[in-house]
């Protein structure tokens, strides 16, 4: 008896291969930096117990899309951390790099660089912004 696993091995394979890849997302104002090939288990650390919120692709596009570079300083004036985070890893311009996105609109990469959802990333009701241009905790 013949048996045959041919569409159900071709259905998994297409299901890794939709699942491995990621359209490429341009860093507006980041000097030009691509991001591709975004992956992550979305398996969130939730260390303040929240009960942090599933999220997807479309919150991680956005601050890749509309973050701006940030230093720890200004992270520490003008934004507040959740303790809410996933990790994952990307293409920076064809580089690998990890990530740690935190809900507050902050995303840390392996590299030390971080990006930050401030004024005009914060628009449009964007549900994970922290940013706040007037509060100054460092002082």
């Amino acid at each position: 008896m013949k048996s045959s696993i041919w569409p159900i091995g071709f259905l998994g394979l297409l299901l890794i291969m939709a699942s491995c890849t990621s359209p490429s997302v341009t860093a507006h104002g980041q000097d030009g930096i691509v991001f591709t090939d975004v992956q992550t288990d979305y398996r969130i650390t939730d260390q303040n117990n929240y009960g942090c919120n599933k999220i997807d692709a479309t919150v991680l596009n956005h601050i890749l899309e509309n973050g701006i570079r940030i230093s720890e300083r200004e992270v520490h004036d003008h934004f507040s951390t959740t303790g809410c985070t996933i990790k994952g890893n990307l293409k920076a311009s064809g580089k690998p790099l990890d990530f740690i996105y935190d809900y507050g609109g902050i995303m840390y990469f392996a590299d030390g660089s971080i990006l930050g959802c401030a004024e005009n990333c914060c628009r449009d009701n964007y549900p994970n912004c922290s940013w706040d241009a007037e509060d100054l905790k460092g002082k």
